[in-house]
């Protein structure tokens, strides 16, 4: 008898338990998932081209996590690991001495590598460079003299000149090491009093622009001169006698002869 009574009080009651455990149960699933997850709140991060720009990435999370960059010679990542919500803060290593920008892969991955979230850092091109040596060329007053300059720069460019400077020639070399010689070279004498100058242009692009760096050339005036084959010109007494002579000059000249004398030209 007593112990029909123990079982009919105690099965009851296990029952009751059990039922309301399970109801809990429930009840936990439904209210927090405890699912590891990952998100980063950035779309992607621009940072500038020179060493130790930094920005932050925000990363919400329920786990513990890793963050790595898949570019740890140019970019770092501070912290590297830590767990639940959180800021960590990239940084450059390097300056981007290229013009064009480069790319790196932050991935932030869950402890036990269950999930993992990716964000994109740009650091952006430096800036293009064209640089002569001088601003201005003074070439000589005679045909094949030449000077130059040497142009440092770290993208391509193109030279131009106007087609009506045909005074001068231009030869530009090869790049080594971002360095490139040009040479002009006066293909016309200047036989003017005044002198002449001439623009060469040095066109390139600067991350989608189109930017000039203008060089100035110059050719002096001529320096007047002239000399003649003869020191003295004698006629005979008779009219309409004639002598020839050369007149070498630099420069524009005139011949004034007397009053009873014509001089051509």
């Amino acid at each position: 008898m007593r112990t029909n009574f123990i079982k009919a009080w105690l099965m009851p009651c296990l029952t009751m338990a059990l039922l309301s455990m399970a109801f809990v149960g429930c009840n936990n699933t439904q209210e927090g998932d405890d699912t590891p997850y990952i998100t980063i709140a950035e779309e992607s991060i621009a940072l500038a081209a020179e060493k130790g720009a930094q920005g932050t990435v925000t990363i919400d999370a329920n786990c513990g996590w890793v963050a790595t960059s898949n570019q740890p010679k140019w970019l770092t990542v501070v912290p590297r690991q830590g767990n639940g919500k959180s800021v960590i803060t990239i940084k450059t290593a390097s300056e981007n001495e290229n013009t064009t920008a480069r790319e790196a892969i932050l991935t932030v991955t869950a402890t036990d590598g269950s999930v993992k979230a990716e964000v994109t850092v740009t650091q952006m091109g430096t800036a293009a460079s064209v640089v002569p040596s001088v601003e201005k060329v003074t070439l000589k007053n005679a045909v094949g003299a030449q000077d130059g300059i040497t142009v440092t720069s770290n993208v391509a460019w193109t030279g131009v000149k106007a087609e009506a400077d045909t005074w001068y020639s231009v030869e530009v070399g090869e790049a080594v090491n971002g360095r490139q010689a040009v040479t002009f070279t006066v293909e016309e004498a200047n036989e003017t009093l005044e002198a002449r100058t001439a623009v060469y242009t040095l066109n390139y692009n600067d991350r989608g622009e189109d930017k000039s760096v203008e060089l100035t050339l110059e050719q002096p005036a001529c320096v007047p001169a002239f000399e003649t084959s003869v020191e003295e010109v004698s006629f005979a007494t008779t009219a309409a006698d004639e002598m020839t002579f050369t007149l070498t000059a630099a420069g524009p000249w005139t011949l004034t002869a007397p009053e009873w004398a014509t001089v051509t030209p």
